[in-house]
């Protein structure tokens, strides 16, 4: 069986409940909607203090202040704001500008691997024992593709094999 809850009165009815206004949660209401509204009001002043020096400051300057006006802030400063150009903060300016670091170190990594690599290169010339393998191997190729095939698929892969096999004896074998 489900009973009504008993509800607590407010200060209309004269209770102590949550909607109750008595001065102690008045007095916290006021004051903190008097901070929040201080806060919104709030904005920075430029004072000039006696020695001449310049201060900012979120409250206005003290009575014997020589000049007090209210600054408005421009959040996104302009281009001509500063000398020359202004650094991009960004998080795709960051990244370019990292991408840019890492692409010029690696061109001076690249820069200093040449320079230590040897000027001639070895070409691959007659080299007699590679010759000798690979002219068994396109001879035993070149007899399995004279042989009967299972399927168009197994006769290419012969085929294919042969071809390799001729270029490297042509490559490492001199010519006849």
């Amino acid at each position: 069986m489900n009973w009504p809850r008993p509800r607590r009165a407010g200060a209309a009815e004269g209770g102590t409940g949550p909607t109750a206004m008595n001065p102690r949660t008045l007095a916290i209401r006021l004051l903190l909607i008097g901070v929040w509204s201080g806060v919104l009001w709030a904005g920075p002043y430029k004072c000039l203090q006696s020695d001449g020096s310049i201060v900012y400051q979120e409250t206005q300057c003290a009575l014997g202040a020589a000049a007090s006006e209210q600054l408005t802030l421009d959040p996104a400063p302009s281009d001509h704001a500063g000398k020359g150009k202004a650094k991009d903060y960004s998080i795709e300016g960051q990244l370019k500008a990292f991408e840019a670091e890492r692409k010029q170190a690696q061109r001076q990594r690249d820069r200093a691997a040449r320079a230590t690599r040897p000027k001639t290169k070895k070409q691959p010339g007659n080299d007699r024992a590679k010759c000798a393998k690979n002219r068994a191997e396109a001879a035993r190729w070149r007899e399995k593709t004279r042989g009967t095939y299972k399927n168009t698929d197994e006769r290419d892969y012969r085929e294919r094999k042969l071809e390799y096999y001729e270029a490297l004896v042509e490559q490492y074998c001199p010519p006849d």
